[in-house]
């Protein structure tokens, strides 16, 4: 009977280790499609195109889902945070108050910065320099948009000509970068000046500047710029691109305002582009950004109180 005993709580052992030599073996399996995916990420995409896919599961014209929440900085005039697949974008809006540029003595200005965290790329975060260099391009393309796009009227944020004018800060956040981080950026900044609120100023000629209670206005926006970034790889366009994919080949970043008007068609990295690959992200960019434009006017909360000035 000690023997029958035994031999049962030695197969009870046994049955209780098959599960973890199993998830061992699952792990390890995980781990070298991992280090297969990093290393020969190229031909498995080539693979995957051959069928039609890519390495996310998506179709090659499929985007992933953006989600946009504005409010996110108690403290700001308006911030937003875009969220597009893994990448993830934080923006806050704040004023203060400058002279005018010389060369626009009646207007404001909207100035853009971006900041990368050294943890929202692992393939560079040995390397923080790049990070600044990238986000001063993305800072540059942002606040170009905006500005191209006329999204803004810069001479109602003129307080009182010559001496005193809004400035806009729009400070962008990238919490996590995992491709297509131009359409998140301008989105985040989009989404977080449509929310803005700015207090009522005294333009009397006193200074400094009053601030009037706790009335905000809008910005009055009538129409903002938005973005979509896509790849022409092996003859195929793929429509927002990750991280990864971006490596691949030429990258084409087509800009339109939220009525469809083309503003911008922005190229980076790879070889030339062919006409007809030029041709349908066009075509492709202008249908994202009217889903795009759907999911940014749902999230943004409309008040009553009317334009600024």
């Amino acid at each position: 009977m000690k023997r029958t005993a035994s031999s049962g709580t030695a197969g009870s052992k046994r049955a209780k280790g098959a599960p973890t030599e199993a998830s061992a073996a699952a792990e390890e399996l995980e781990e070298e499609t991992a280090i297969y995916a990093k290393y020969f990420f190229k031909k498995c995409a080539v693979d995957l195109l051959g069928r039609g896919l890519r390495h996310d599961g998506r179709q090659l014209a499929q985007a992933r889902d953006l989600a946009v929440r504005t409010g996110v900085l108690p403290t700001a005039y308006g911030s937003a945070m875009v969220t597009q697949g893994a990448s993830r974008v934080i923006c806050g809006v704040q004023g203060v108050f400058a002279p005018p540029l010389s060369d626009a003595p009646g207007a404001g200005r909207i100035e853009v910065r971006c900041s990368i965290a050294v943890t929202a790329d692992h393939t560079v975060s040995d390397n923080p320099g790049f990070h600044q260099q990238q986000g001063n391009s993305i800072a540059f393309f942002v606040s170009s948009m905006v500005k191209a796009s006329n999204m803004v009227d810069l001479t109602k944020l003129c307080v009182r000509p010559g001496s005193c004018a809004w400035v806009l800060r729009a400070e962008l956040y990238v919490l996590n970068h995992d491709g297509s981080l131009r359409d998140c950026c301008l989105a985040a900044v989009t989404a977080a000046l449509l929310s803005t609120r700015l207090p009522v100023v005294d333009v009397a000629d006193a200074e400094p500047v009053e601030v009037k209670g706790k009335q905000r206005l809008t910005l009055g926006i009538t129409s903002y710029p938005l973005c979509t970034t896509m790849g022409w790889f092996k003859d195929r366009l793929l429509v927002d691109l990750t991280a990864s994919e971006e490596k691949l080949g030429s990258s084409i970043t087509v800009v339109h305002d939220s009525a469809g008007k083309l503003i911008n068609v922005y190229k980076s990295g790879g070889p030339p582009v062919p006409d007809n690959a030029v041709k349908a992200a066009l075509e492709a960019g202008k249908a994202e950004c009217k889903k795009k434009k759907a999911v940014v006017e749902s999230t943004i909360h409309k008040k009553k109180a009317g334009g600024l000035f």
